[in-house]
C-alpha cells in the first residue's frame, strides 16, 4: 500500500538577490521516490522507485508513474512541456530494491502521460541513465553502461528526442552528464574518481575540467542557467565551480550529496543527501547557492532521488 510522504519543513520566502522571480510554473520539482524499504517480500510496487512532483513551498504532492519498473533520473525539457527518464528492472536484495539493473531513456507528457520508449537498454541488458536535454528539447544526452562491469557499450551517448539518431560521444564509462543552456557542451561526471570532463557535442572532443578544490569522485553534475557555473555532488558536499575551470567552493556542510539541481533562476539548488550520516535513506533538501537557508522537503519510510526543477 501506498505510504504518505510526510512533509516536515516548508520554504521560507524567496532570498533576496535572485536574478528573476520564480514564476509558478517554475516551481515544481519533479524526483524518483521509493515510498518503503521495508517490506519482506519482492519488488512489489510500493518497493521500487515512481515518479513524484512536489511544489517547492512543500505542497501539492503528486504521483506521475506507478509501475512494476524502477523509474529514476527524471529530467524536464527547458520549456516544461516533456518528461525523460530511466526505467528498467530493478536491482533487488532481501527486503530492499537499491536502484536499476538495467535500464532504458523513455520520453512522456510534463504530466508522465504518453509514455514511450527511446532506447534498447533493457533488450541489451545496458543501463541507460542521466538523461539531459538539449536547449531546444530535439535530442537527449544519457549514460550508459553494463551494470556490473566495463563493457565495449559503455560511455555518453545522444539520441533525438523521437528516438532515431542514436550516436556514441565518448566511450569513457559516466556517472552523469548534463547538456549546456547554450548547448554547445556537456559535462560529466566519469566513474573511478576521475572528475568532472566537457564534450563538445558535434565533434566529440573531451577536455578535463581543471577545478581546484573538487573531489575527484562526483556522482552529479549540472549546469547553472547562466552558464557559467556548474553544481557537483560529491561525498563530501555540494560544490559549485566556474564552468571555465577554477577554485571549486563547497555550498553548505561536507556531508554526502548524490544528486544536484539548479533552479531556474539559479539561485538556489536542490539535492538529496542520506537522512544520517551512515543512513541509507535519502531526503530532497533545497539550499541557497551562498548555503544559507537550508531546507529539508522530504522525511519518506523510502528514499527520494533525482530532482529536476521548472
Amino acid at each position: 500500500m501506498l505510504r504518505g510522504l510526510a512533509l516536515v519543513l516548508l520554504l521560507a520566502p524567496a532570498a533576496a538577490g535572485f536574478v528573476r522571480a520564480e514564476s509558478p510554473r517554475a516551481a515544481e520539482l519533479v524526483y524518483a521516490s521509493v515510498r518503503s524499504i521495508d517490506e519482506q517480500t519482492g519488488p512489489r510496487v510500493d518497493q521500487v522507485a515512481d515518479l513524484f512532483v512536489l511544489r517547492v513551498d512543500g505542497t501539492g504532492l503528486r504521483r506521475l508513474t506507478r509501475t512494476v519498473d524502477w523509474e529514476d533520473a527524471p529530467a524536464w525539457s527547458h520549456d516544461g512541456k516533456q518528461l525523460a527518464y530511466a526505467r528498467g528492472s530493478p536491482t533487488c536484495h532481501a527486503n530492499a530494491c537499491e536502484g536499476a539493473f538495467r535500464a532504458s531513456i523513455w520520453v512522456a507528457g510534463s504530466d508522465g502521460s504518453r509514455p514511450r520508449r527511446l532506447t534498447d537498454g533493457v533488450a541489451r541488458g545496458l543501463l541507460d541513465g542521466s538523461p539531459s536535454w538539449s536547449p531546444d528539447a530535439r535530442l537527449l544526452a544519457f549514460t550508459r553502461r553494463y551494470c556490473c562491469d566495463a563493457s565495449p557499450q559503455d560511455g555518453i551517448y545522444v539520441v533525438g528526442s523521437n528516438g532515431t539518431g542514436l550516436r556514441r560521444l565518448v566511450s569513457m564509462r559516466a556517472q552523469a552528464v548534463a547538456w549546456s543552456p547554450d548547448g554547445r557542451r556537456l559535462a560529466f561526471a566519469g566513474e573511478l574518481a576521475t572528475g568532472l570532463r566537457l564534450v563538445e557535442p558535434e565533434s566529440g572532443d573531451v577536455t578535463k575540467l581543471e577545478a581546484a578544490g573538487l573531489p575527484s569522485s562526483i556522482s552529479d553534475v549540472a549546469w547553472a542557467p547562466d552558464g557559467k557555473r556548474l553544481a557537483a555532488a560529491t561525498r563530501q558536499g555540494l560544490f559549485i565551480v566556474p564552468s571555465a575551470g577554477g577554485r571549486a567552493r563547497r555550498v553548505g556542510a561536507a556531508r554526502p550529496v548524490r544528486d544536484v539541481v539548479w533552479s531556474p533562476n539559479g539561485g538556489r539548488l536542490a539535492f538529496t543527501a542520506p537522512r544520517t550520516a551512515r543512513g541509507r535513506r535519502t531526503d530532497l533538501y533545497v539550499v541557497d547557492t551562498d548555503g544559507r537557508g537550508l531546507k529539508r522537503l522530504t522525511a519518506n519510510p523510502g528514499y527520494d532521488l533525482a530532482p529536476s526543477w521548472r
